[in-house]
């Protein structure tokens, strides 16, 4: 029962990522073909075309944001998701953490490592406010940033405002620090097998 369960447990954690993957990539596919499958007329339906439409309409938002008066629309459309108080907390949870991904978002994009004097230990964050002027008083502020420091296997983490001068800027992109600091750093492996460190891996990053 110990080799079985070993062995078990491997399989899991071997299909665990190709499974969720498959699972979103999956519950995409079908909610796109049904969507064609319903507004489209029969003689021009065919399977496939589901997931084609879902790819152009994606790509035309991104063409559409990108207007000026599109943001005016945009906004307008937002109302209800900020005024509604619980779905408020959760939309601009959400799109706050959108747009710090967004690759039009460059200003506050930002990879650090946290030294705090007389602690030994160093932390990986991302820096999410380079000032604290609009915080309330009560918040030190001089020379300060805020800083968020992602707990792994978990959305979620810390965010802490610190002296600028406790943090050094990490070469790194922050889509590569983040799925790192989601997998706890582990060491991720190349097509041979042998294993890298995540950030011996990429290429310096130019946000």
């Amino acid at each position: 029962m110990k080799q079985f369960s070993k062995h078990f447990l491997r399989g899991v954690f071997t299909l665990l990522p190709a499974g969720l993957t498959v699972v979103i990539l999956f519950s995409f596919l079908h909610w796109t073909e049904d969507a064609a499958r319903e507004v489209l007329p029969s003689h021009i339906y065919f399977p496939g075309l589901g997931l084609i439409l879902g790819i152009v309409i994606i790509y035309a938002m991104g063409l559409f944001t990108a207007v000026p008066f599109a943001r005016k629309i945009m906004t307008a459309f937002e109302l209800p998701f900020k005024n509604v108080p619980i779905v408020k907390s959760i939309y601009s949870a959400f799109k706050s953490l959108s747009d710090y991904f967004s690759p039009e978002h460059k200003v506050e994009r930002q990879v650090v490592v946290v030294r705090i004097p007389g602690f030994a230990a160093e932390f990986v964050g991302f820096v999410t406010r380079q000032n604290l002027n609009d915080l309330p008083k009560q918040v030190t502020k001089e020379d300060r940033v805020a800083v968020f420091v992602p707990l792994a296997y978990q959305i979620g983490g810390l965010t802490i405002f610190i002296p600028r001068s406790w943090t050094t800027t990490i070469d790194m992109k922050v889509d590569v620090a983040m799925r790192s600091s989601l997998t706890a750093w582990m060491p991720i492996r190349d097509q041979e097998g042998g294993e890298l460190h995540s950030a011996q891996t990429h290429s310096p990053s130019t946000d």
